[in-house]
């Protein structure tokens, strides 16, 4: 019973050592495609639940300044500072879980990214998301996403 989820990390791992860094590009472009009204129509497959969601995700959020980060800019610090008088600087630090993009076959990939929007009070909140995504030709695109837990 103890080998079947190291053998599983080990696959996972491998799977991870044997991306390519114009893969990892493409699935930050695609994710990052979604923060861009004219890009974000072509970003997701045809056959999944990834509009739907995007939509529920985006009626989550009851705040301004709406973006999601991509796997790279999500294992950054974010500052975010008030421009108002006396304003505040927030300093979001990525989650030491965070595990950015794991690709489990050559045509499929999760990514783990953070949404960023700034609540009605003024403090800028995060909402962990997973996406999966598949390659199309020559393209990654959105199949699905998930909110994880916060």
């Amino acid at each position: 019973m103890l080998r079947t989820p190291a053998l599983l990390v080990c696959g996972a791992m491998l799977a991870l050592s044997q991306d390519s860094p114009s893969d990892q590009n493409a699935v930050e472009r695609t994710i990052t495609s979604l923060n861009d009204p004219a890009r974000r129509s072509v970003a997701f497959t045809q056959d999944g639940d990834g509009p739907s969601r995007y939509a529920e995700l985006r009626a989550s959020t009851s705040g301004k300044d709406f973006r999601i980060l991509g796997p790279l800019e999500s294992a950054r610090p974010v500052v975010n500072i008030s421009h108002e008088p006396w304003g505040e600087a927030d300093i979001l630090l990525p989650d030491p879980r965070h595990s950015g993009t794991v690709f489990v076959s050559p045509d499929v990939a999760l990514s783990e990214v953070i949404c960023v929007y700034r609540h009605p009070g003024g403090l800028t909140q995060t909402i962990p998301v997973l996406f999966v995504l598949t390659r199309e030709g020559a393209t990654w695109k959105i199949a699905s996403l998930r909110i994880l837990a916060r």
